[in-house]
């Protein structure tokens, strides 16, 4: 297998870099020292390095991923780590910095990326305990980002190889089959059943200027993250463009619930005796709602479970929270059952609903086969 080169971009001096206003610093005209040889045959960098200003001081760092535990000829499937060379000031005054190597290391993981890695700064995190940009890592699969790593740099941070003060501190890691983050909010989406085409979405936010129970402590520290600041079940590709017409009865319940606030919409998907009283709002304690129609901002479905229809008709139990509009407490968790009937043409009406029920999320095919 060949080895991919990394190329340390250093000036002639490192006691005085020219940066760019960006946080990345195109070193192109610098004389080039082939590093590559440091590394392990079997620790094959990922490609050149990469310049950031993670401290916000004058001189900028190097930034190296490299793969470990190599899949036969698939680097982009192999875990990988990363180091930080950061120029610490040489005690000889006569001689340019030491660069000194920082493991990215997350707690109980250790891997930044388990498919193929890119490094960003941002201002993800508000905390007075944070100190400038955050470096996030993005694991990405394809185009996916199914992975991310925050990291926070502490100026006053001890470290052990006593030749600078300062040092990275995990603030969050997660993994799921997409990710979004801005400033002190990190949404999750989790794919549940794929017959239905249903996902967790999960919102976190920071508390104390991490993600984590604790701060860390030791080479791992606790892992366990903050509970999510919300959770509720959507539909993984996005909303439905025609959910009158869906052959699902399951679908046709957590479309209802997405579109509770149009009323003359979701009267599209019930049928029988049952439609008047979806057209008047569905009136408090019937469809899971304590509240009335008018007071209700969204539904947030919290779990679904379906049985398998062996005649034409089919039950779903759904559990739910109704939020209320402004300040207002929202309802508490309801469960409920739902009756489906199947049309001639395939698709589905809603025909009655019940209080209680049994739920189990479903969050496999075995819930219900393909």
């Amino acid at each position: 297998m060949t080895r991919k080169k990394v190329y340390f971009l250093i000036g002639l001096t490192l006691f005085a870099l020219s940066l760019s206003a960006c946080d990345v610093v195109d070193e192109r005209d610098k004389p080039e020292v082939d590093l590559s040889d440091i590394f392990p045959k079997d620790l094959p960098s990922t490609g050149q390095a990469k310049r950031v200003n993670v401290d916000g001081k004058g001189e900028s760092e190097w930034l190296v991923f490299y793969h470990i535990d190599l899949f036969e000829d698939d680097l982009e499937g192999s875990p990988t780590a990363a180091a930080m060379y950061r120029p610490v000031d040489n005690p000889d005054k006569r001689l340019p910095p030491y660069l000194v190597p920082t493991l990215l290391w997350l707690p109980k993981q250790g891997y930044v990326c388990l498919y193929t890695c890119e490094a960003e700064l941002q201002d993800v995190m508000s905390g007075e305990s944070n100190q400038g940009k955050e470096l996030i890592v993005w694991d990405k699969r394809g185009n996916d980002r199914v992975g991310l790593a925050i990291f926070g740099w502490q100026k006053d941070r001890p470290t052990e190889d006593n030749l600078g003060i300062g040092g990275f501190v995990p603030l969050g890691h997660f993994r799921a089959d997409e990710i979004e983050v801005k400033q002190d909010e990190v949404t999750l989406v989790r794919a549940l059943d794929y017959r239905s085409d249903i996902a967790m979405r999960e919102v976190y936010v920071p508390q104390g200027g991490r993600y984590y129970l604790e701060p860390m402590g030791g080479a791992d520290g606790l892992a366990r993250l903050l509970s999510p600041q919300e959770a509720e079940i959507v539909f993984a590709p996005g909303s439905l463009q025609d959910p009158a017409n869906v052959k699902l009865p399951e679908k046709l319940v957590l479309a209802f619930y997405k579109n509770f606030e149009n009323r003359a919409e979701i009267a599209k998907y019930v049928d029988g005796p049952f439609k008047g009283e979806i057209a008047d709002g569905c009136p408090p304690g019937v469809c899971g709602c304590v509240s009335q129609w008018k007071d209700v901002v969204r539904v947030q479905v919290k779990q679904i479970a379906y049985e398998r229809a062996s005649e034409p008709t089919a039950s779903i139990v759904v559990q739910v929270r109704c939020l209320r509009k402004g300040d207002r407490a929202d309802d508490p968790l309801e469960t409920v059952t739902w009756r489906a009937q199947e049309q001639g043409n395939g698709t589905w009406r809603l025909t009655d609903v019940t209080l209680g029920g049994d739920v189990i999320l479903c969050g496999s095919l075995d819930c219900d086969g393909p």
